[in-house]
């Protein structure tokens, strides 16, 4: 493939702008790129008034050192992106598509997030690639519309199966593809971004052969479900309340439209751990048949769904096809009591200052938990309550933190529990932090710091991760130890600036401190 850069040098119909977002602006010009080819634009690109972009290559968007940009600006006024090449967003940081768009295929690779702000739907013909960890954001209503029917034309480098609560790239709002006649099996990348929290929620269509190519769309959201105490009981003893997902499809004919509906479940889902309790999970939808049975269940009700998964992650998959989209609104449901389903979402953690220990979380959508129980341990299995808390009740997000008496001289742990308005207890995953004499602490120094930092670590059978990331959360080093010794981390490329450090055992968080590179 030949290759072309465009970045700080000019062109008779380019104006550039280096010390600003946009590096180039075009008006009243054609740009053609033919097969074989790429155009790298380091930056910003503006497409204004009477451009056409007729992309038969690659165009890729990458960050612009001396401007600090890489936004794919707007293409107000001009026809965009026709042809049928490959468009790149592959900057390190987040990227933005300015007004309303439409891409032949379109890779987001960026790491971070590629942001859409048009008011009409983003419109992908061919192939939407999610890659690097990215994910691509749509505004409140807007849609991302994939209309190449096949099967393979939404794809992540993430394989989807029950380690999919690792999988980083998806759409961050409604995502909307077009099905062919034939059977298969659709893939819905989505989930929603909640504080600073990513909930990675795909669904999943089994099409029988059909008639009529059929639109499918699906959009997840993190909120409590209207209605969610009014169930058809038996068979639903509970319903999530807090989570659903609006599916539907543009064609309501007789049959024509079932599909076999796959949701799924993750660790803030509850999904209990004892596989006859979660295999009691199942998929209702919420029909309005009289008091009592507005939320129902999809397929035969007498039979199980297909829970296909572990405590982290799984899949529920309805026995028969799901044809009703009168009111779109689909739940994870349960014929038993004891499958605590959401009643919140809670970013729960372990703050030090010094030898001071504040445990800390921030709740959203907390209507149904009635308080919370901070519980103490100094070995991880025998816990007492260290504090009790009510809840705020509120819909929206609330944030608590409370302090250790005890000053911290070794390694403790900290577990949170939720009390909800029926009783239910449950129970967020073991912190753990040390501190106190050499034997057991961490120690960062020195704080400001100019070509390395050394960090003093206890021993630790499992190692720990040390990762360094900057004011953005990009990671910008990793060093892994077991040794309990001084630990000595080179900065001297890193730039000047604020940058978080944190020690990381058996996946949580054990220490953490904000430092300084001058």
């Amino acid at each position: 493939m030949k290759k072309f850069v465009l970045s700080l040098f000019a062109l008779p119909f380019l104006t550039i702008a280096i010390n600003a977002q946009t590096i180039f602006t075009a008006t009243n010009v054609q740009i053609v790129t033919t097969a074989g080819t790429e155009v790298v634009i380091e930056g910003g690109a503006s497409f204004e008034t009477g451009t056409t972009v007729n992309n038969n290559g690659t165009i890729t968007l990458r960050p612009n050192a001396a401007a600090g940009a890489e936004n794919w600006t707007n293409n107000t006024g001009g026809s965009f992106l026709t042809g049928t090449g490959l468009v790149n967003m592959r900057g390190n940081a987040n990227q933005s598509i300015i007004g309303n768009n439409s891409f032949y295929a379109l890779r987001c690779d960026n790491g971070n997030k590629v942001i859409y702000t048009g008011t009409t739907p983003l419109n992908i013909t061919n192939q939407l690639y999610l890659d690097g960890d990215t994910k691509l954001q749509l505004p409140a209503g807007v849609s991302a519309n994939v209309t190449n029917p096949a099967i393979s034309a939404v794809s992540t480098n993430y394989a989807l199966g029950f380690t999919d609560e690792l999988n980083k790239n998806f759409v961050l709002g409604r995502l909307l593809r077009n099905t062919n006649t034939t059977a298969g099996e659709y893939i819905f990348p989505i989930g929603k971004e909640v504080g600073a929290r990513f909930f990675y929620a795909p669904v999943r269509f089994t099409r029988a052969t059909m008639t009529n190519p059929i639109n499918y769309y699906a959009e997840y959201f993190f909120v409590k479900p209207f209605d969610w105490l009014n169930m058809e009981n038996p068979p639903v003893r509970r319903v999530s309340g807090v989570e659903y997902w609006n599916i539907a499809s543009d064609l309501l004919n007789p049959a024509d439209d079932d599909v076999t509906l796959t949701l799924s479940y993750r660790d803030s889902s509850y999904a209990n751990a004892t596989a006859i309790v979660r295999d009691s999970l199942l998929i209702v939808n919420y029909t309005d048949r009289g008091p009592g049975l507005k939320w129902n269940p999809e397929g035969a009700p007498n039979n199980y769904a297909v829970v296909t998964g572990n405590f982290n992650f799984g899949y529920i998959t309805a026995n028969a096809f799901t044809g009703n989209y009168n009111t779109d609104l689909f739940t994870i449901g349960s014929r038993s009591f004891f499958n605590i389903l959401p009643v919140s979402n809670i970013n729960w953690s372990v703050a030090i200052n010094g030898n001071t220990v504040y445990p800390n979380w921030q709740v959203y959508n907390e209507q149904a938990v009635v308080k919370y129980i901070v519980e103490r341990s100094t070995d991880g299995i025998n816990f007492t309550t260290m504090a009790t808390v009510n809840s705020g009740r509120n819909l929206a997000s609330n944030t608590y933190r409370v302090q250790d008496p005890t000053s911290l001289t070794s390694c403790v742990y900290y577990r949170l529990k939720l009390i909800d308005d029926r009783d239910r207890i449950y129970t967020m995953p073991i912190k753990k932090v040390c501190g106190g004499n050499a034997n057991y602490s961490f120690k960062l120094y020195p704080n400001p710091a100019q070509n390395e930092v050394y960090l003093q670590t206890p021993a630790s059978t499992n190692g720990y991760k040390i990762i360094i990331t900057d004011a953005t959360g990009r990671t910008m080093a990793v060093k892994n130890t077991h040794s309990a010794t001084t630990q000595v981390i080179n900065i001297a490329l890193l730039a000047n600036g604020t940058y978080h450090l944190q020690a990381i055992e058996n996946n949580e968080v054990v220490f953490k401190k904000l430092f300084i590179k001058q």
